[in-house]
């Protein structure tokens, strides 16, 4: 059964009780997201592009990606070719990856659709047949295009850093012991390592101290960075302090990598005349807490002057 955000609360509830620094995740920030993602090839592209750096550097190139390559198909793929794919900065290895990819699915070799029917080891030694598909790459597809219940992403160093944390060890597990400890909380693993993602995340956005304590007694952290809530609609009039959204999201994706620019900034990532209209962060997170919970406010290319954000007319 894949996993809902009824069932993901209801793992959380019954790991909670089971492991009391887990639950001190529950208590502090709430279920984790969901984070689910489409079943198929964009999204296994997407994948490969996070193995080994941070997401926000993988949002950047997918979206890059999107622009030069549309459709965004296993043939379209394999038409541009390798070099295509290196001109606008995919790197060689994850450029032949694409093309091992799109090769064995154009080839009947990989039917991702019918991942859907396997069994979680079955699928993940048809993913991992595929040259660039590793276990960690197969691991997340698994975890958030299949939303299945028990898979943990093993190599995963978030997960381990977030261990650490929470434990007030020393030094992060190293993969074999956490692969061992995560067999204590199955068969809800894929909920344990969301709830350590949205941890790590968390303290991240609270400068970097574990469950910090926010001074309004407000904890702004029951929005997650990375949102699957739809944005607020639009208002110009609640909040006092806009932060300009920089990671490029549009209409289509609205939901915000974490990375802003300040209202005194003229954030470099938009210009009026070639951006059309502008996405102001209205997560209301602040100078200290500059990650963004998923909600924007749209405004026209009008109503933002040419000085940046702060400079939005009502």
């Amino acid at each position: 059964m894949a996993l809902s955000k009824s069932l993901l609360a209801e793992s959380a509830g019954i790991l909670a009780k089971k492991d009391k620094d887990l639950a001190r995740i529950l208590a502090n920030y709430g279920t984790p997201p969901l984070w689910p993602r489409d079943q198929g090839f964009i999204t296994l592209l997407h994948i490969i592009l996070e193995q080994q750096v941070s997401l926000i550097s993988a949002d950047a190139m997918f979206r890059r990606l999107t622009d030069y390559i549309e459709p965004l198909t296993p043939r379209a793929v394999l038409d541009a070719g390798t070099a295509f794919l290196r001109s606008f900065g995919v790197t060689r290895q994850k450029a032949a990856y694409f093309i091992n990819v799109a090769e064995a699915i154009v080839n009947g070799e990989l039917d991702l659709q019918a991942l859907t029917k396997d069994s979680d080891d079955v699928a993940m030694e048809r993913l991992t047949s595929v040259k660039g598909i590793g276990p960690w790459t197969a691991n997340i597809y698994l975890l958030m295009a299949l939303r299945r219940p028990d898979v943990w992403p093993v190599g995963d160093v978030a997960l381990a850093t977030a261990f650490k944390n929470i434990k007030g060890r020393k030094q992060r597990p190293t993969q074999a012991e956490l692969n061992e400890i995560a067999k204590t909380w199955r068969p809800h693993r894929a909920t344990a390592a969301r709830m350590l993602w949205h941890y790590y995340l968390c303290a991240q956005n609270n400068s970097g101290a574990p469950f910090a304590k926010i001074k309004s007694g407000k904890n702004l952290m029951n929005n997650p960075i990375i949102s699957d809530n739809k944005p607020k609609k639009a208002t110009l009039n609640k909040d006092e302090k806009y932060f300009f959204c920089v990671c490029g999201r549009s209409e289509n994706q609205p939901f915000c990598d974490g990375s802003h620019k300040g209202t005194s900034f003229t954030p470099k990532a938009f210009t009026p005349e070639k951006d059309g209209d502008a996405w102001l962060c209205a997560c209301k997170n602040t100078g200290n807490t500059p990650y963004c919970d998923g909600t924007h406010k749209q405004f026209s290319a009008e109503q933002v002057g040419k000085e940046g954000p702060g400079t939005v007319k009502a």
